[in-house]
C-alpha cells in the first residue's frame, strides 16, 4: 500500500497547494486549473506491484471534497499523520516550485516517493497545453524499459535553471513596471557614475600610452636635494656627456617645448611647438602619414635645417588636407620653413604640439647652467630603471672641486614616462573619485534594497508557497537575486549614455585639456565595466530581501500574511539599511567636505595681489625684425605707447612670466659678504617686469621704491625682494642697499631697492611642490627676452577689455599674433585645476549621496511607521500622548542615526589618510569636519524621521484599531 499512501498524500498537498496559489494569483491566474489524468505504468515495478496497483487505480475513488483553505499540520506532517515528516512536496509532484504560479520543469526522482521505495505514483498533468510527467519514473520508452534518467550533465542543469531564472525574472519585473522603472532609473545614476570614472582611471592609469613598447620608455631629469627642486630640465652639454658614456640605453632623445608664430597667406596664429632632436620618432615608434621625418642630416649641431612636420590637425584646418602640402614653405617666427612631413592622425608629443622642427642641441656648446631640454630613454633589454638609475647618478657624480658653482648637488631622477605626465597623485585623486562614486552607489543599492523590502509583504505568500512545494535557500537566493540583476542590467543599459554624458561633461568643466596620450574616451572595457557594475549592484540590491525571505517558513508567510512583514528580523534588515546608508554617506561627505576646504583654503590666503579686473595675454617676440635685444625692446616701448592710450584701461605693464602662477624661472641666490652652507641655499622665482607690472597687479611696495620710467626703457642693476626672500637672505637685517647675484654668475650683482609683499599661490596638488618662498624682480629692460606677457586692469567687463587689448596689440606689433586671453583668475584655476576639480567630483558625490541617503530614510522610516500603526493606536488608546509616540519614533532613528554617523567616521578616518596627498592646509582628520557632517547628518536623519512620525501621531487610534 506504499505507492498508494504516497499518490494519497501528493494528491493532498497537491491539491492544496493549487488552491493556494490560485488564491495568490486570483481569478485568471497564469497557473491555470489541474486536468486530473492517470495512467498506470506497468513497466516500472514487479508483476505483483504491478497487479496491487492496478487493482487500486481501477478501484472508483469517491468524491473529492474540496481542500480547506488553510494549511493543516496533516498535510505537511507526514503520510497517515503520524509526525514524520513527508518528502518535499516538490518530489511528490516533479513540479517546480519557482515557477511564478505555474509548473514549468519536472525533475526524474528515481526511486519513487514512497516512503519504503514503491513504484513512482503514475501520474500525468497536462499544463499550458503541454502534456508533462507529473511524478517520476513516468513515460517509459518501451515494455521492456525501465524508467527515464536525467541524461544532462550538472553544467547543462545549471545553466538551464539560471536561464529559467531570469526569464521568471523578467516576468515578475513586467509585473510591476512603474516600481520597476523607479528603480532602474536609480539604479542607471549610481552605474552610470561608476562607468564615468571607469572611463577617466583607465585612461590616465591603465591604459597603455600609445607609443612603441611604453614601458620601457623613461624621462631623465635633474633634481637638487638641498634647494628641493626636481624634474629640472637637462643642458645640452650633460645630454652630449651621458649620450658618450652611458651604457643603460638603447637611445636618448631630447625636446624642447616652444611657442611660434605661424605666418602664410592666412593671418598669422600662435602654434604650440616642439623641437626635437633626430632620435625621438624613432624612439617612440612614430612615423609621418605622409612625408619623412626629422632626420639627422636636419638636426645639425647649432645650425638646424629650417625644416617642419605638422600635425593632421593642422594640416587640415589650415591646409584643407591639401595632399601637395609637402615642400610648401611656412614662416615660424618669421623664417621659411619647409614643411617635410604629416604626423599620423592623434599624434601631439609630448601634449599638443602642432608643429615639429630640428632641435639643434650642441653638446659642445653653451653652459651646464642653460638647462632647457627634456630627455627621455629607451632602457636596454633586462635593464630595471632602478638599476639605470643607480648607474646614471654613478656617472653624474663628479668631484666637488672640479664643478662650477651651479652645478653642485645636482642628482639625476630616472621615472617611468607615463608618472610624468600622470603622478601619483592624479592615481590617488582618480581612486578617490572611483570610491566616491562607490559609495553612492552602494547607497543607491541600501534604498533600492529597501524599497524590495517595502514590497516583501505582497510577495510573502508565494515565497511561502515556494518555499513549501521543496524550493531550497539557494533556489530562492537565485531568483532573489535574479529579478534584481534583471532590473541592474537594465539600469546598466541606460547608465551607459549617463556615463557618456557625465565623461563629456568632465572634459568640459576641466579647464585644460588633458594631454592627447591621455584623451579620455568610452571604450569597450568601460562597458564591461559597467555590466560588471551592474551585476554587483544586482546582488547587493537582491541580497537583503532575500536575508529577510529565505528565513520564513512556509507556514509562517502562509498563515502570517499581512503580518508576517511585522517580525522582528524585518525590522533588524530596515535598521541595517539606516546604518549603512548613514555610514557610507559620513564617509563621503567628510571626504568631500576635507577637498573643499583645503580648496577655499587656498583662495583665502592673502595672496599679495588682487586679481579683480585683471586680464593678460602672452607674446612670442621672435622673426626677423625682433632678433635682437634692442629690437624687442623698441617693440615693447611701441605696445606700451599703444596701451597709455586706450581707455578701458587702468593700468598695465609687461613681464617675463606672471608670479600668480608656477613656474620654472628659478634662481638660487647669494648675498654679498655672506656665505651660505648647502642646507641653507636660497631659491627664488625671478621675473623680469616694468613698473607698470605692479600696478595692474596691485602688489604692495612695503618700503624702498620701485622701478623708475627710466629704468623700464634702460634697465639697470636695481632688483625688487619679496618681504619672505628679504628674510632669508639677510634674517633680522635690512635688506634696502644690500646686493645679491645669482649662484655661477659672479659677474652681475643687482642692488636692493624695494620690498614687495610677496605672491602666494599655495601648493600645487599635482606636483606637491610649492612655489620658492620669495620673488626677484628685474628691470624689465636689463634681461629682455622674446616671450612677453601683458597684464592690464580694467574696470569694463572682461570681454570688452579684451578687445581693446587685441586691437592695440595689432596696431603696435602687426606680425605678433597674441596668444589666448584670459583673466587672473583664469589662469590661476588653470595651474591649481586639480584640486579644485576633483573638489568639484566629490562634493557633486556627497550631495547626491545625501540626497539620496535622505530619501531612503525618509522612505524607511514612514514605510516601518505604517507597518507600526497598530502598535502606535494601541499605545495612544492605553494614554500616550502625541509627543510620546513622535519621540518613541525619534529616539529609535537618533539611536541608529548615531550608530551609522559613529560608523562613517570610522570608516573616513581609515580612508581619507590615503588621499592625504590630495589636500593643502588641511588635515586627514579635522576634528571640525568631521564634528560638522556628523552633526549635520543626525539633523537629517532626525528630519527624515519627524515628518512620519508627526503623521502616524495624528492619526485616530480608533480608526486604525478599527482597519486593523
Amino acid at each position: 500500500m506504499a505507492p498508494v499512501t504516497a499518490a494519497i498524500t501528493a494528491t493532498r498537498l497537491r491539491d492544496t497547494c493549487h488552491l493556494l496559489i490560485c488564491e495568490s494569483d486570483g481569478p485568471g491566474g497564469t497557473l491555470g486549473s489541474f486536468e486530473a489524468a492517470r495512467e498506470a505504468d506497468a513497466n516500472n515495478a514487479d508483476p505483483r506491484s504491478r497487479r496491487r496497483h492496478r487493482r487500486t487505480m481501477s478501484t472508483p475513488s469517491p468524491t473529492p471534497t474540496p481542500p480547506s483553505t488553510g494549511w493543516s499540520r496533516s498535510s505537511v506532517s507526514g503520510a497517515g499523520g503520524r509526525g514524520r515528516r513527508a518528502p518535499p512536496v516538490r518530489e511528490a509532484t516533479g513540479c517546480d516550485a519557482l515557477s511564478p504560479l505555474r509548473w514549468s520543469q519536472v525533475k526524474p526522482v528515481p526511486g519513487g516517493v514512497g516512503r519504503r521505495g514503491g513504484p513512482p505514483s503514475p501520474f500525468r498533468r497536462r499544463v499550458d497545453g503541454v502534456k508533462l510527467p507529473f511524478a517520476a519514473g513516468v513515460g517509459s520508452q518501451g515494455p521492456n524499459r525501465g524508467p527515464i534518467r536525467d541524461l544532462k550533465g550538472p553544467r547543462r542543469r545549471t545553466m538551464e535553471a539560471l536561464l529559467r531564472d531570469l526569464v521568471l525574472a523578467v516576468r515578475q519585473v513586467r509585473r510591476r513596471p512603474i516600481w520597476s522603472l523607479t528603480i532602474v532609473l536609480v539604479l542607471a545614476i549610481g552605474i552610470g557614475g561608476n562607468s564615468a570614472m571607469y572611463a577617466g582611471f583607465e585612461t590616465w592609469v591603465l591604459r597603455p600610452l600609445d607609443l612603441r613598447d611604453p614601458e620601457s620608455l623613461v624621462d631623465l631629469s635633474l633634481r637638487h636635494p638641498s634647494t628641493g627642486r626636481s624634474g629640472v630640465a637637462v643642458s645640452a652639454r650633460e645630454l652630449g656627456e651621458w649620450r658618450s658614456q652611458q651604457d643603460v640605453f638603447e637611445e636618448l632623445a631630447a625636446y624642447q617645448r616652444v611657442d611660434l608664430n605661424l605666418s602664410d597667406t592666412e593671418e598669422p596664429a600662435r602654434v604650440l611647438a616642439t623641437r626635437v632632436s633626430a632620435e625621438l620618432l624613432p624612439l617612440l615608434g612614430k612615423q609621418p602619414r605622409l612625408g619623412r621625418g626629422i632626420e639627422a642630416r636636419d638636426d645639425l649641431p647649432g645650425a638646424p635645417a629650417a625644416v617642419a612636420l605638422i600635425s593632421d590637425d593642422l594640416w587640415r584646418e589650415r591646409f584643407g588636407g591639401d595632399p601637395e602640402v609637402l615642400g610648401r614653405i611656412v614662416r615660424l617666427d618669421g623664417v621659411g620653413h619647409e614643411v617635410v612631413g604629416v604626423m599620423e592622425p592623434g599624434f601631439a608629443f609630448p601634449e599638443w604640439a602642432d608643429v615639429w622642427t630640428p632641435l639643434g642641441a650642441d653638446p659642445d656648446g653653451g653652459s651646464r647652467a642653460e638647462r632647457t631640454l627634456s630627455v627621455i630613454g629607451r632602457l636596454r633589454g633586462g635593464v630595471p630603471r632602478d638599476g639605470a638609475e643607480d648607474a646614471m647618478r654613478q656617472l653624474h657624480q663628479r668631484p666637488q672641486q672640479e664643478l662650477a658653482e651651479s652645478e653642485r648637488g645636482w642628482t639625476i631622477d630616472v621615472l617611468p614616462l607615463r608618472q610624468v605626465w600622470a603622478p601619483r597623485v592624479i592615481e590617488v585623486a582618480l581612486l578617490a573619485s572611483m570610491g566616491a562614486a562607490l559609495f553612492v552607489l552602494l547607497v543607491i543599492c541600501a534604498n533600492v534594497g529597501g524599497l524590495v523590502l517595502a514590497n516583501a509583504t505582497s510577495r510573502q505568500r508565494e515565497f511561502a508557497v515556494r518555499s513549501a512545494l521543496g524550493a531550497g535557500r539557494g533556489q530562492l537566493a537565485r531568483q532573489t537575486v535574479a529579478e534584481t540583476t534583471v532590473l541592474a542590467v537594465c539600469g546598466g543599459l541606460v547608465g551607459l549614455p549617463i556615463a557618456r554624458i557625465a565623461v563629456s561633461t568632465m572634459l568640459t568643466a576641466a579647464p585644460v585639456d588633458p594631454p592627447y596620450l591621455f584623451a579620455m574616451s568610452f571604450s569597450p572595457w568601460a562597458a564591461f565595466y559597467t555590466f560588471l557594475v551592474a551585476l554587483f549592484a544586482g546582488a547587493v540590491c537582491g541580497w537583503m530581501p532575500f536575508t529577510r525571505w529565505a528565513d520564513l517558513g512556509s507556514l509562517e508567510g502562509l498563515a502570517g500574511g499581512a503580518r508576517a512583514g511585522q517580525s522582528r528580523r524585518l525590522s533588524r534588515a530596515r535598521s541595517w539599511l539606516v546604518v549603512t546608508e548613514l555610514a557610507l554617506s559620513t564617509a563621503l561627505v567628510i571626504g568631500a567636505l576635507l577637498m573643499a576646504k583645503s580648496f577655499l583654503r587656498q583662495q583665502d590666503e592673502v595672496r599679495g595681489f588682487a586679481s579683480d579686473g585683471v586680464l593678460s595675454t602672452d607674446l612670442a617676440l621672435r622673426g626677423a625684425e625682433l632678433e635682437s635685444e634692442d629690437q624687442r625692446l623698441a617693440a615693447v616701448e611701441r605696445l606700451l605707447s599703444e596701451l597709455e592710450s586706450v581707455r578701458e584701461l587702468d593700468a598695465f605693464g609687461v613681464t617675463s612670466r606672471m608670479m600668480t602662477t608656477p613656474g620654472d624661472d628659478q634662481w638660487e641666490l647669494l648675498p654679498r659678504g655672506r656665505a651660505l652652507a648647502a642646507e641653507e641655499a636660497v631659491v627664488a622665482s625671478v621675473a623680469a617686469a616694468t613698473s607698470g607690472y605692479f600696478e595692474a597687479l596691485s602688489i604692495p611696495l612695503e618700503r624702498g621704491r620701485g622701478f623708475t620710467a627710466a629704468e623700464d626703457v634702460e634697465g639697470g642693476a636695481s632688483a625688487l625682494v619679496s618681504a619672505s626672500l628679504a628674510e632669508r637672505l639677510w634674517p633680522g637685517e635690512e635688506a634696502l642697499g644690500r646686493e645679491l647675484r645669482r649662484t655661477g654668475d659672479d659677474q652681475r650683482w643687482w642692488r636692493v631697492v624695494g620690498v614687495v609683499e610677496d605672491v602666494r599661490l599655495g601648493r600645487d596638488m599635482v606636483s606637491n611642490q610649492s612655489e620658492p618662498a620669495g620673488q626677484l624682480y628685474l628691470p624689465w629692460a636689463s634681461v629682455a627676452g622674446p616671450r612677453v606677457v601683458v597684464a592690464v586692469r580694467s574696470p569694463r567687463p572682461a570681454r570688452q577689455a579684451a578687445g581693446a587689448l587685441r586691437s592695440a596689440i595689432e596696431r603696435a606689433l602687426p606680425t605678433v599674433p597674441p596668444g589666448e586671453m584670459l583673466t587672473l583668475d583664469e589662469s590661476i584655476l588653470r595651474a591649481g585645476w586639480t584640486t579644485r576639480f576633483f573638489g568639484l567630483q566629490l562634493a557633486q558625490y556627497a550631495a547626491v549621496a545625501v540626497l539620496i541617503a535622505a530619501v531612503g530614510l525618509y522612505g524607511l522610516v514612514a514605510d516601518s511607521v505604517q507597518r507600526r500603526k497598530r502598535e502606535l493606536a494601541t499605545r495612544a488608546a492605553f494614554g500616550a500622548r502625541r509627543q510620546d509616540l513622535v519621540r518613541l519614533i525619534l529616539r529609535e532613528a537618533g539611536r541608529l542615526g548615531a550608530i551609522g554617523v559613529a560608523l562613517g567616521v570610522v570608516l573616513a578616518a581609515a580612508t581619507t589618510r590615503f588621499g592625504a596627498s590630495m589636500l593643502v592646509g588641511v588635515g586627514a582628520r579635522d576634528p571640525v569636519v568631521y564634528a560638522a557632517v556628523g552633526l549635520a547628518l543626525l539633523a537629517v536623519t532626525l528630519l527624515a524621521a519627524g515628518i512620519p512620525a508627526l503623521r502616524a501621531s495624528r492619526s485616530d487610534p480608533a480608526e486604525v484599531l478599527r482597519g486593523e
